[in-house]
């Protein structure tokens, strides 16, 4: 069960990858958010570099909507999120998984 910084942690990172404000993630959300990133690093919407990017937060998407979307409409809510995270950090399987998750999306990033 998370405890209330993880709950409150987790709710700041809702609202940052809630980019649209509606209190749900879609992959809207994230396409605005690699848009923002590419544009702030340099990197070409057009380009190959953009394109391993776009697949990548695509894979991150789709991992989150079929674990988190409970309510099978395309997004994750707040609720829908909370648990899953809690699900995530709760096993060791879960935990590797998150964390795995977010390393490579840094790495990739950084390179």
């Amino acid at each position: 069960m998370l405890n209330g910084l993880q709950t409150r942690n987790l709710t700041t990172m809702f609202r940052i990858f809630d980019a649209s404000g509606n209190n749900v993630i879609s992959w809207a959300d994230y396409e605005t958010l690699l848009h923002r990133f590419a544009d702030r690093v340099g990197i070409e919407p057009d380009s190959a570099d953009f394109n391993e990017l776009r697949e990548r937060y695509h894979r991150d998407w789709q991992e989150l909507r079929h674990e988190a979307d409970a309510g099978l409409d395309g997004t994750v809510g707040l609720n829908e999120w909370l648990r899953y995270h809690d699900r995530a950090i709760s096993t060791p399987e879960g935990y590797d998984i998150a964390v795995t998750a977010v390393a490579e999306m840094m790495i990739a990033l950084a390179d």
